[in-house]
């Protein structure tokens, strides 16, 4: 005979116990011989009161029918949900003659349900509340601070450089590192009550904090009696982290960056109030960390101005808005032009130039400088091959390759596609890459440009000396040319440890085996420097400013060697 999963009990007219099956002995651990001759109020938990009582028996006497979840308890005092049905069975007289329950124990399934709940609702790794019932309790604080015509606080903290305690340490240590945090943080915010809140307010839900994801924290500072508390529990904040957290029997100390928006003077839904603390908190960081910065509507202006910039770098791209303009290089050995830098040049639809400085970041953040980079590098090889067709001359050209460009694009094949398409032979193509782009992932790296070196493409480390090379690394790396930074050119004629910062770049260039270009030369002094310590190259307004095309073809086709080269005798008048 197949086992029953569900309990029976069947209780005469008066409800008396006459029968109960296996099942109800496995789920409630009473024996047979004790359920027998009792009630079922010997399973009666306190879980309801006399009312659900009264209606679960009223329903029974109208309709000899009654289900429902209840509440009993085991034999040992636990108590236990379970799933209940009851049918009162009554003979031809329409007398009682037995109650019969059946029921099945809902526990694992309740269980389920509540670490369903938990997961939902829940950072694993914390227990603070997640993204989900932190935005659920964040627009619970609106409406109760509109009722009550009060401001609400919402605090972004992200962790300063956290990255390094899972690149030293590993990511166990960070994540033990996060629930330290979690936890102080936590106590923290409960203190800030008492300055954050009206200790009179009638309506009070606790300060909620949740882990955002990563290294990130939210705080809702609710009931605000004036906007400006928030920012002394946010100062406390970060005087939490000025004491260690002892993680693996190691001292960390840790900062932060915090980003405050205020509810509703910044924004009143939402998503605008998430936009107005994400921008605080970008602020924060670029002033360095261990900081807090409100969201301003002078930052939301830059924000806004920002995304339209965005907007009309896009159309830029469609419809050829950018242009490239050219920089003569020099060879210092025969004084005659001997490659260009490509530089990205862009004209707005209001007619004016944009600075690169102004545009070129936004493209970098926003990942636009991947079709804005293939694009220089197409037209850049494009533009000199046939140059150098026209003129019967071997110009080189150089491009900039951006850190994102180097991360995600695959360059090798990116190159190797130009190349074909433009007819340029790969040993006039040099791709400038700068001193913070190397040192990242130096193994990565070092495959990568050994992959470019193999199609005989240079490479060149741009504005040399300005960032953090490991000179044991760059060893390694298949350099063909240092490019010394314009601010050491400019104060070569002033400032000794700007010449010797020069000197010994191009000493350290040629042990290497390594060429030199020198960046802004603007002076007949400075280039005199500069070949004397045999610097190869040069670039700069003191040869010619950055040329369009039909300019470069004109300079080049005119430009005479710059005679004395090699002596103190140099031409007194280098062309415009």
């Amino acid at each position: 005979m197949a086992r029953c999963n569900q309990a029976v009990v069947i209780t005469d007219a008066d409800n008396i116990i006459r029968e109960v099956n296996d099942a109800y002995v496995t789920m409630t651990g009473f024996a047979r011989e004790e359920a027998i001759g009792n009630t079922p109020r010997i399973g009666k938990s306190d879980r309801h009161d006399s009312d659900f009582y009264a209606r679960m028996w009223a329903c029974l006497t109208h309709d000899n029918y009654w289900e429902g979840e209840i509440w009993d308890r085991r034999r040992n005092g636990e108590a236990y949900p379970k799933y209940l049905s009851i049918s009162r069975l009554l003979d031809e007289t329409g007398s009682v003659v037995n109650y019969v329950a059946m029921f099945e124990d809902l526990s694992e399934q309740k269980a389920l349900e509540s670490e369903l709940e938990r997961r939902m609702h829940y950072d694993s790794l914390t227990g603070l509340a997640n993204k989900v019932l932190f935005h659920n309790r964040l627009e619970h604080e609106f409406s109760v601070a509109e009722r009550h015509k009060r401001s609400v606080g919402l605090v972004l903290l992200n962790l300063d450089r956290f990255r390094k305690v899972n690149e030293s340490l590993g990511y166990l240590a960070g994540d033990r590192l996060l629930q330290a945090v979690a936890v102080r943080l936590a106590d923290n915010i409960r203190k800030t009550d008492l300055i954050a809140r009206d200790s009179e307010s009638e309506e009070r839900s606790a300060d909620t904090i949740s882990r955002f994801g990563g290294d990130q924290f939210t705080f809702i500072l609710a009931d605000l009696i004036v906007p400006e508390n928030a920012a002394v529990a946010t100062r406390r904040l970060l005087e939490s982290f000025q004491e260690p957290y002892l993680i693996d029997g190691q001292e960390l100390f840790l900062s932060a960056s915090i980003g405050i928006a205020i509810w509703p003077h910044n924004a009143k839904t939402l998503d605008g109030m998430m936009n107005c603390v994400e921008k605080a908190l970008e602020d924060a960081r670029e002033a360095g960390g261990n900081a807090f910065r409100f969201f301003s509507e002078t930052m939301n202006q830059l924000s806004s101005n920002r995304f339209l910039l965005e907007s009309e770098m896009r159309k830029a791209l469609s419809n050829g808005g950018f242009m490239l303009a050219y920089q003569p290089k020099v060879d210092l050995a025969t004084g005659q032009i001997s490659g260009v830098e490509a530089l990205v040049r862009w004209r707005r639809e209001d007619g004016r130039m944009a600075s690169p400085a102004e545009f070129i970041p936004i493209a970098e953040e926003t990942a636009l400088i991947l079709p804005l980079g293939e694009w220089i590098l197409e037209t850049a090889c494009r533009d000199i091959h046939a140059l150098n067709q026209r003129l019967g001359r071997e110009i080189s050209v150089a491009v900039n390759l951006s850190a994102r460009q180097f991360q995600y694009g695959r360059v090798p094949q990116l190159v190797d596609r130009v190349l074909a398409a433009s007819g340029l032979p790969a040993d006039l193509l040099e791709l400038e890459i700068t001193e913070s782009m190397v040192m990242r992932d130096v193994i990565e790296v070092i495959a990568i440009l050994q992959e470019i070196r193999k199609r005989g493409i240079g490479l060149a480390i741009d504005d040399f000396g300005t960032g953090y090379s490991s000179l044991a690394y760059l060893k390694s790396f298949p350099i063909r040319t240092l490019k010394i930074d314009r601010s050491f050119v400019l104060d070569i004629e002033r400032n000794p440890d700007a010449a010797n910062i020069c000197d010994i770049t191009v000493l350290l260039a040629h042990k290497l085996g390594m060429n030199v270009v020198a960046e802004g030369v603007e002076t007949v002094d400075q280039l005199k420097f500069l070949l004397s310590i045999g610097c190869e190259t040069i670039q700069g307004y003191l040869i010619s400013k950055p040329l369009f095309l039909a300019e470069l073809e004109s300079f080049i086709s005119n430009h005479q060697p710059i005679p004395g080269l090699g002596t103190t005798e140099l031409w007194p008048a280098i062309p415009d």
